[in-house]
């Protein structure tokens, strides 16, 4: 039962709405502030138009109905409508608000989506007190900020292990140290010992003194012949809580897998280069399920799933994409890739410093997981007003 409290308000009444600001690449200037598109921050430019803080909805493409909020003076792009008067509602009760609708029905275009606001002038909004939205916000906000806290600390996890990568791997610089009779930085004498204090040419290439060249298919285990790709159809008659992932995330949720533990995926064809021509990569664990679009692979030996994943960080696998309109990073193609490899003993050492780091990097994945699940059963019946807060002043403390 809706509290006697909350007030139903047509959405034009509830905040009023502009659409974004044309800003094409070339007239970007340097500066601080993000540019908020349909799909969130999208580069910097030098101009306000928006002090903080912001709510966008994103009104075409393929972000079309996504809304977000921005905590920082930013400019609004022309994908995107924002708000322009909260009409003394509090800006992130609204956020989450309009989070709580569903836009697609509003589609006011055709070949692509496009969200005119006078399709949805009409929506109606419940709304409640300003101290009861500030509850609502304060409830919401705390989760989110949790999910934004782990995503920010396994960045900081990725970071680390990438850098440790780098120096041994990349750059040799236990190897460079050793070479000039310096004791590496940062790394004790046990592990100092396992590196030589020489290069060598092999191939044409210096690499470190008993090092090697090889290919990639010597460090991983790949489980394509597993795959089975589902139609769309086919998944909308099998929903469940196993992720089904494509070439580059998760498309659906379905109710069996295939796999079970951790692997790589690397994109076989679509999406398959990230603008530094690394390949596309997931890390992924637990039960899940493949389409066709994705390589599945593990670590295979000494080479841990964490050190290949490293590995795959680091190519440049531009010149193994073949085809023009498709793109297509093949098994045979993959497989020939050339890579540097230590001995045994430095693999195993790498890999025991960053295993403690995905572990942690997991749980705070499925911690956010978790947290989100709750926020998204709270969403709804905290602004509809089936589940009240008796004393929202007492909750958050306002007076």
């Amino acid at each position: 039962m809706i509290e006697k409290k909350y007030n139903k308000k047509r959405l034009d009444h509830f905040v009023s709405l502009q659409r974004g600001h044309d800003l094409t690449e070339s007239d970007r200037k340097n500066g601080n502030v993000p540019v908020i598109g349909s799909a969130g921050p999208n580069g910097f430019h030098d101009t306000i138009i928006v002090d903080k803080p912001g709510v966008t909805i994103g009104r075409s493409g393929a972000s079309f109905g996504n809304v977000f909020y921005c905590d920082e003076p930013h400019w609004p792009h022309n994908t995107v409508l924002y708000v322009t008067d909260y009409k003394g509602n509090f800006p992130l009760f609204v956020y989450y608000a309009l989070k709580n609708i569903e836009f697609k029905p509003f589609n006011s275009g055709s070949a692509q989506a496009s969200l005119n606001r006078n399709y949805i002038s009409h929506i109606e909004i419940h709304v409640p007190s300003l101290v009861t939205q500030k509850a609502i916000a304060h409830i919401l906000g705390t989760l989110d900020d949790k999910i934004e806290l782990n995503r920010r600390m396994n960045e900081t996890l990725e970071s680390i292990a990438r850098a440790l990568f780098k120096s041994w791997f990349i750059d040799f610089d236990p190897v460079r140290a050793k070479a000039e009779t310096q004791q590496p930085e940062g790394m004790d004498a046990a592990t100092a010992a396992l590196f030589p204090s020489e290069f060598e040419t092999v191939e044409g290439q210096e690499i470190p003194k008993g090092w090697r060249i090889t290919q990639l298919s010597e460090i991983y285990s790949i489980f394509d012949s597993k795959r089975i790709p589902l139609s769309g159809r086919e998944r909308e008659t099998r929903k469940g809580i196993y992720p089904y992932y494509g070439a580059a995330s998760v498309m659906d949720f379905i109710d069996e897998y295939i796999f079970d533990g951790i692997y790589v995926l690397l994109a076989e064809d679509g999406s398959v280069i990230n603008k530094d021509n690394s390949p596309v990569l997931q890390y992924v664990w637990g039960k899940f399920w493949v389409n066709n679009h994705a390589h599945i692979l593990q670590g295979k030996a000494d080479v841990s799933t964490e050190l290949l994943m490293q590995f795959l960080q680091f190519i440049d696998i531009h010149p193994y994409v073949t085809g023009a309109v498709q793109l297509k990073v093949s098994q045979q193609n993959l497989a020939k890739i050339p890579k540097v490899l230590p001995p045994k003993e430095i693999c195993q050492k790498y890999s025991s410093f960053i295993q403690p780091l995905y572990v942690k990097y997991r749980y705070n994945k499925e911690n956010s997981h978790h947290l989100s699940s709750i926020r998204d059963t709270l969403l709804p019946k905290l602004l509809s007003g089936e589940l009240s807060i008796d004393n929202p002043e007492q909750f958050i403390g306002v007076s």
